[in-house]
């Protein structure tokens, strides 16, 4: 039996997958060293696009009033530049995070959604890039 419209094009959306490179690891709070894995991740097609999007396993609480939780895998977007609010990983001093990103006068303030926990600041003599920004969050749920 045929489904009729949207629920017809929803069910084709979830049949089709796309696989992204799994990056490794990033803190959702104490930042901690990337690790190079070989590892693909099935996407759904609109969160990929053309090579630009990689996974990292969220470990880590600092995101969590922001719906990142330990355990999830967010889809980073690759791109070197953000406008304030937007959550991006970051390396800083060489080691990755995932933070929402505010530019200051003198500094970048790396801030985490969890009041419990201080936000980064990253001032001119520390290493800093923007690996990419955060533009959607796999959670698997356990039954």
């Amino acid at each position: 039996r045929k489904i009729p419209g949207i629920v017809s094009v929803v069910l084709n959306q979830l049949r089709q997958k796309t696989e992204i490179p799994m990056a490794g690891l990033v803190a959702a709070g104490t930042p901690i060293e990337p690790v190079s894995q070989a590892e693909l991740v099935d996407v759904p097609p609109s969160m990929f696009q053309d090579g630009k999007t990689f996974a990292l396993k969220v470990k880590g609480e600092s995101m969590k009033d922001e719906g990142i939780l330990p355990g999830d895998l967010v889809i980073v977007r690759k791109q070197d530049t953000a406008k304030n609010g937007q959550t991006v990983v970051a390396l800083v001093n060489q080691e990755a995070t995932i933070k929402v990103y505010y530019k200051k006068e003198r500094h970048i303030e790396l801030r985490p959604a969890n009041d419990t926990m201080q936000p980064i600041m990253v001032h001119p003599s520390d290493e800093f890039q923007i690996e990419g920004l955060v533009i959607g969050v796999i959670r698997h749920c356990a039954r």
